[in-house]
């Protein structure tokens, strides 16, 4: 009997195997991603919910205890009574009863009597995407933590920002009024005013914050709330001469009709990774997008005019983040 021979792969049979096999795991691993990028914002959130919890029950052992703290002064006293087993940040790997918010991904206040909770953890999974990081953690329930606030409230505020040369400045009726008359002493007039917060904005996230304030001028002139890095990157929201609202950073500029901000008025600058957009109260007005990094940084309230006298008003200065 003549032996028959074994027939193997051919070659092309052989690339046909490995196109599918290839095609199938391009379909099941951005599967796989997801469903672990899901399952470690739900962690986080569930950990969160569950120190909220055991804060709860801390006030509930301690509020028959007349004048004393109902809430504790850090996560940290949580551990012992209220813990099996800490939670652990699952972006990080560490505690998140743990007082720093680079660890913990939260950032816990608390007077004794009441406290606060805001989320600093961002997505951390796109690995490759240069440290910038685009999205925000899906967590609606707790709001962005606030790296900054000025309420301009009473006279001691002035003590956090500088003054630049010519510009005066006195807190009136809860808000910073600014004024210049230094081009009285100059043929050609052009008044600047320019306050500077002395106090260094440096969130975990420098790549996701909301940066606002409510100003307001009678003059025509140039206003604006800028945000310079340590490096010296700036971003800035205001209105021109030309009656339109704009937004400028070193590699871009926007504009949008706009009328003279003569009452309060609300603006903002939202950056979310390499995005950024200007609005005036919730109307969004101008978007656009930077390669640039603005914090660590200062901020600065500032103002413009061909004129002899110019004065304006700022109030509600603060900067969050993440971006919501």
């Amino acid at each position: 009997m003549k032996n028959k021979k074994r027939r193997g792969f051919t070659l092309v049979e052989l690339l046909v195997v490995l196109l599918i096999l290839g095609v199938l795991v391009g379909l099941a691993v951005p599967r796989y991603m997801e469903s672990q990028k899901a399952a470690r914002a739900r962690t986080f959130a569930a950990n969160v919910r569950e120190i909220v919890s055991a804060l709860e029950a801390y006030r509930m052992d301690n509020i028959t205890a007349p004048g004393g703290p109902q809430y504790p002064n850090d996560l940290g006293q949580l551990k012992t009574n209220y813990f099996t087993q800490e939670p652990i940040n699952p972006y990080t790997g560490k505690s998140m009863l743990s007082d720093n918010p680079s660890e913990s991904g939260i950032q816990y206040v608390s007077d004794g009597t009441s406290y606060s909770i805001c989320i600093a953890q961002q997505d951390v999974d796109d690995i490759n995407n240069n440290g910038r990081i685009d999205e925000p953690l899906p967590i609606t329930l707790y709001p962005s933590c606030t790296y900054f606030f000025e309420g301009f409230d009473d006279t001691s505020s002035l003590n956090n920002w500088n003054l630049g040369e010519y510009t005066d400045a006195r807190i009136n009726n809860g808000a910073l009024y600014a004024w210049s008359d230094v081009a009285s002493l100059h043929q050609y007039p052009l008044s600047f005013i320019h306050v500077g917060s002395k106090i260094l904005v440096s969130p975990p996230n420098p790549n996701s914050f909301v940066l606002e304030a409510d100003l307001k001028t009678s003059y025509y002139a140039e206003i604006w709330l800028k945000l310079c890095s340590t490096s010296g990157n700036c971003i800035r929201i205001g209105f021109g001469y030309d009656r339109s609202l704009w937004l400028q950073t070193p590699d871009f500029f926007g504009t949008a009709p706009a009328g003279r901000p003569t009452n309060w008025t609300h603006v903002k600058i939202v950056v979310k990774g390499s995005q950024i957009a200007a609005y005036i109260g919730d109307t969004k007005m101008i978007e656009g997008s930077t390669s640039y990094t603005f914090l660590p940084g200062y901020i600065e309230l500032q103002m413009r005019a061909s004129s002899r006298y110019i004065d304006g008003w700022f109030d509600n200065v603060k900067l969050t983040s993440p971006a919501p």
